[in-house]
């Protein structure tokens, strides 16, 4: 079998170079697209078995003066191409872009969603791959994909080296948004496609999208490259990088502002899980080091302008002692959230918009999130308290059944089974784990058990296979409490997409925030309906329906509700944070390492580390303070850490040591031995994406003068 891929120099054509050796890539001087009367008869005479189009005219600005070139290469040309194909009744592989769409939706671009080119380069590459699917004939596919960057060639990632290392500050643009994807990455998917038809199951004919895992904007994205390169050694200081607005920076053609692809169609024909975006740049990165090249200019890159004047405090990569000496002083707060200037300008705007309430920004962030956590259905609120309380109501339940959950658990987990009329039954947690004990659920099953509600404390997964193998034999529904868990998985699966429903968290602590929120995610259409409603007063419409540009609806109240919405400024938050959870999900894990390293050795219990088959979300890192095996008590060790400006948390007292749970349920401590236990000798450490390196040291540095004295104290007598 023999593979013709047109284009030999581009990015992705450069790295299928390297994937499929056998090929035959023809490049400009082998195949000049322009030449339109011998494209169709230079292919046929190679008798190719597959035909892979990587080539493309793709500078965007210029294209809006080079008009007729642009047209004649993405266009008329791939016209020819697909007549090839056709003539040589063979697939063609036609490679596109986010730049069909006009990215003025909220939810990601679906391939059955209208294209909407905003610009000359856009309309051309709609028109060529209306030409594969229209004219090619046997298989055809047309793969759009986003925001493409490596080692090779031009692109945003080997600008902003270049601009970066001659600028002291750089202004970028920071409301447009996509997903970054490696062109290695998107090699892979088209060498796999191939590999498919080779194996006699090729994918259906059409069109499908493939992007790296995340959303991100552009600002965004040059603050991870330099980051992340000054990191390698390949930027000698950081500029200083300002955000600006797309008003701020015009150009020729314009940019849609949220091309945010849907890939679900092609995860799930290929089994394919897209790897972080901020994962491939690490690998153009290392790549970078390894074979230096020269960063070649762009004209992609939006918004890369020098800054009149900048602060000399921005120059500089790394602190100064004044600043280090200042670090030391400060209180370091527990939780503090991460935020940073995409964030703040996100809020601004939606200030400004003059839509607060629930609107488009909360329907652009269920959608997101959905996505990321590759759910059916989601549904924002205020909270998770209020996600756990309509997902119990909205889960058919009967007032007086019994639900299990955990013993050591926020008290927002019982009170929500407790206002949906339910009757709270605790089991023991695994001392281990921290989470749900399987074998202690099947003790507390009685004729009423009708629901289980597991928490997935401090990030990690719980034993979901065995408690889902307990909820099928007994008919028993599964709500998921992940306020801790956002970026988990077990067994390759989401959490909060294994039962009924899933209730994520984005308080102020958690690892993402939109200062207080919440979200459902769900499997059923008709409890999604449900939710909303219960969300907003039982309303049959909400603001956004009610208020829009369509005019005034009236509403039908269908139920006693709730006030449970999210608000658009909420929302505007957790669309930014979200949109780099990826990264600081890597950024909490390497805390993490640095604290069990740090700790191997001390008389503290340390959590377990994640098993094989689950991703850990790093939420908490709580290790207990024994005083038979420190010297000291857990309050004592809170008061010293907190006496040296370190903040510290206690997750969780168990249940049955809470006064108005003992009296209305009659729990005693001594029936949950692992969660009493824990829950007086627990104590979590700092772990935030925001922590510095100084911020990180310092939090060692306490442990480690607390505990060892008082250790070696106790060791003598």
């Amino acid at each position: 079998m023999s593979v013709v891929v047109l284009g030999r120099n581009g990015q992705v054509a450069r790295s299928l170079r390297e994937r499929l050796p056998d090929a035959l890539f023809l490049g400009r001087e082998q195949l000049d697209l322009e030449d339109l009367e011998g494209i169709e008869d230079r292919i046929v005479a190679e008798r190719p078995s597959f035909i892979i189009n990587a080539a493309a005219y793709t500078a965007v600005d210029k294209a809006e003066e080079d008009v007729e070139r642009a047209w004649r290469v993405n266009a008329h040309a791939v016209k020819a191409v697909a007549a090839a194909a056709r003539s040589l009744a063979v697939p063609l592989l036609h490679l596109s872009t986010d730049y069909v769409f006009s990215g003025k939706g909220f939810a990601p671009y679906g391939e059955a969603d209208p294209p909407e080119p905003l610009s000359q380069y856009g309309g051309s590459k709609l028109a060529g791959e209306r030409e594969v699917l229209a004219g090619s004939g046997a298989c055809h596919y047309v793969l759009r994909t986003s925001w493409v960057f490596s080692e090779f060639g031009s692109n945003f990632v080997r600008t902003m080296l270049e601009l970066g290392a001659t600028r002291d500050s750089l202004r970028i643009v920071a409301d447009q948004y996509g997903r970054p994807t490696y062109a290695g990455d998107v090699a892979d998917v088209v060498a796999a496609m191939l590999a498919r038809w080779q194996a006699g199951h090729p994918l259906e004919s059409g069109c499908y999208h493939f992007a790296s895992e995340g959303v991100t904007s552009w600002y965004q994205f040059a603050l991870a490259i330099f980051e992340d390169a000054g990191n390698l050694g390949l930027i000698e200081r950081l500029p200083l990088v300002e955000p600006i607005a797309t008003a701020d920076y015009p150009t020729p053609a314009p940019r849609p502002l949220r091309s945010v692809l849907d890939t679900r169609r092609l995860e799930s024909a290929l089994s394919w899980q897209p790897r972080p975006w901020r994962e491939g740049l690490g690998t153009a990165l290392n790549a970078l080091v390894a074979t230096p090249r020269s960063p070649g200019h762009s004209d992609e890159a939006p918004g890369a302008t020098r800054s009149a004047s900048p602060p000399p405090a921005a120059l500089p990569m790394k602190r100064s002692t004044s600043a280090t000496a200042q670090a030391e002083e400060r209180f370091l707060v527990f939780g503090a959230p991460q935020i940073e200037e995409e964030d703040i300008a996100e809020v601004v705007a939606c200030l400004r918009s003059g839509w607060l309430g629930t609107g488009p920004r909360v329907a652009q962030f269920e959608a997101a999130f959905r996505a990321y956590r590759g759910a059916q259905h989601a549904v924002a609120v205020n909270s998770c308290s209020a996600a756990l309380h309509v997902s119990l109501l909205a889960s058919g339940l009967e007032p007086g059944d019994e639900v299990i959950t955990s013993a050591m658990t926020f008290c927002a987990t019982v009170n929500a089974i407790v206002h949906a009329g339910l009757v709270p039954v605790l089991a023991d947690i695994d001392p281990v784990t921290m989470n749900l004990d399987p074998a202690d659920v099947r003790k507390k099953l009685t004729a009423r058990t009708r629901a289980l509600l597991p928490v997935h404390f401090a990030g990690r997964p719980c034993d979901m296979r065995a408690l889902c193998v307990i909820a099928d034999q007994h008919e028993l529904k599964v709500i998921e409490d992940c306020a801790h868990a956002i970026e988990a998985t077990f067994d390759g699966q989401a959490v909060g997409t294994f039962g009924e429903a899933g209730c994520f968290s984005f308080y102020v602590t958690k690892n993402i925030t939109t200062g207080e929120g919440g979200m459902v995610l769900l499997k059923d259409a008709a409890a999604q309906a449900r939710i909303k409603t219960l969300a907003l007063n039982g309303l049959s419409k909400d603001a956004w329906n009610r208020f829009g540009a369509d005019g005034y609806a009236h509403y039908d109240v269908m139920e006693s509700g709730f006030k449970y919405n999210m608000t658009d400024m909420a929302a505007a938050l957790g669309l930014r944070q979200l949109g780099r959870i990826e990264a600081s999900w890597q950024r909490r894990q390497a805390i993490w390492e640095q604290y069990q390293q740090a700790f191997a050795d001390l008389p503290v219990t340390r959590p377990a580390e994640p098993d094989a088959n689950m991703r850990h979300a790093y939420h908490l890192f709580p290790i207990l303070v024994e005083e038979a095996h420190c010297g000291l008590s857990r309050d004592r060790f809170i008061a010293l850490m907190t006496a040296r400006g370190v903040g510290v948390g206690v997750h969780y007292r168990s249940l049955p040591e809470h006064p108005y749970f003992r009296r209305r349920f009659g729990w005693q401590p001594e029936n949950y031995p692992h969660a009493s236990h824990i829950g007086r000798s627990t104590v979590s450490l700092p772990l935030s994406a925001g922590m510095s390196g100084e911020d990180v040291a310092r939090v060692i540095a306490a442990v480690v003068e607390i505990v060892s004295p008082a250790a070696a104290v106790r060791s003598s007598m």
